[in-house]
């Protein structure tokens, strides 16, 4: 399992891309009405917040988009 920092404050976890994903969501104030409507939505307030391109294509491109953007930082 792992575990990330989140750029405005908490941690999530999880053992795969869509459990990390979940556990955003489950975080949010707009968890939306699936993970998919959740995490294009979380795409436009990056890009919106910073201007960053978070792809939507799976979750695995998610989250590493988020990372290499800086919204989440894995825990050592």
């Amino acid at each position: 399992m792992k575990t990330y920092e989140m750029r405005g404050g908490g941690t999530v976890s999880g053992d795969n891309a869509r459990e990390v994903l979940d556990a955003i969501r489950n975080s949010s104030y707009n968890p939306e009405a699936d993970l998919g409507a959740f995490v294009r939505e979380l795409a436009e307030r990056c890009k919106i917040y910073d201007g960053s391109t978070i792809r939507t294509t799976s979750n695995e491109d998610t989250l590493a988009d988020l990372i290499n953007s800086g919204f989440l930082t894995e825990r050592k």
